[in-house]
């Protein structure tokens, strides 16, 4: 387990904490972080505390976060709080999945549309399918600032979306002591990696190549 310097503890003022339920609120803590990331955090963010402890209001929590503190700790006490925050990242969890789903399916299909155009060298047109069997002439160029404008205004998005991710807050409740945890010190950036993005990425290229299928069956 990994040593943290009292220079990185934040205690609140308002909770009466002893210096052993300092540590073993640190122990439960570390028990779901993970130790290269909490490293890695001390030796980027020297100045920046990794651990608040004892939060029992509001704006002690408020302070917190925006002094992007990875390790909040919520004093046991103060149950409306802890309340308000579960509920809180409930539906931070349902919003940000369908989001999730939402823009990389969006990307999926996008990719089958751009596909289904009928790109012709020489011409001054595209033909853009409307329907299964119909298309309208459009001008390369306006076609080209579309397919530029829908692109850089997804890729932003998904981006804001992936980010968003790494900086939200997991609740834990671990035997009474009650944490909010940031993914960027839950798991390393190869987890992330492994069971987000790629998964992230994985829906768009099966919604691509769903809709590709369903055209080819509809075509025999």
């Amino acid at each position: 387990m990994i040593n943290i310097p009292t220079s990185f503890i934040v205690q609140s003022r308002l909770a009466s904490l002893e210096s052993k339920d300092v540590g073993s609120i640190i122990g439960h803590a570390h028990n779901h972080t993970d130790e290269a990331c909490l490293q890695s955090h001390m030796n980027n963010y020297p100045n920046r505390p990794i651990i608040g402890i004892g939060i029992s209001n509001p704006v002690e929590l408020k302070r917190a976060i925006d002094m992007n503190t990875p390790i909040i700790h919520i004093y046991k006490d103060c149950r409306a709080l802890q309340g308000v925050q579960r509920r809180a990242w409930r539906a931070h969890k349902v919003n940000r999945g369908m989001m999730f789903v939402i823009s990389s399916s969006l990307w999926g299909l996008i990719g089958h549309y751009m596909k289904r155009i009928q790109w012709k060298r020489g011409e001054d047109v595209v033909m853009i399918p409307i329907t299964s069997t119909g298309s309208v002439p459009v001008s390369n160029y306006t076609m080209v600032g579309v397919t530029l404008l829908v692109t850089v205004g997804m890729s932003i998005w998904s981006n804001r979306i992936l980010r968003s991710v790494r900086s939200s807050y997991k609740v834990i409740d671990d035997h009474g002591e009650f944490f909010l945890l940031r993914d960027n010190i839950l798991r390393s950036t190869a987890k992330y990696y492994m069971q987000t993005v790629i998964p992230y990425w994985l829906i768009g290229f099966t919604v691509y190549y769903y809709h590709g299928f369903r055209v080819g069956m509809k075509r025999r």
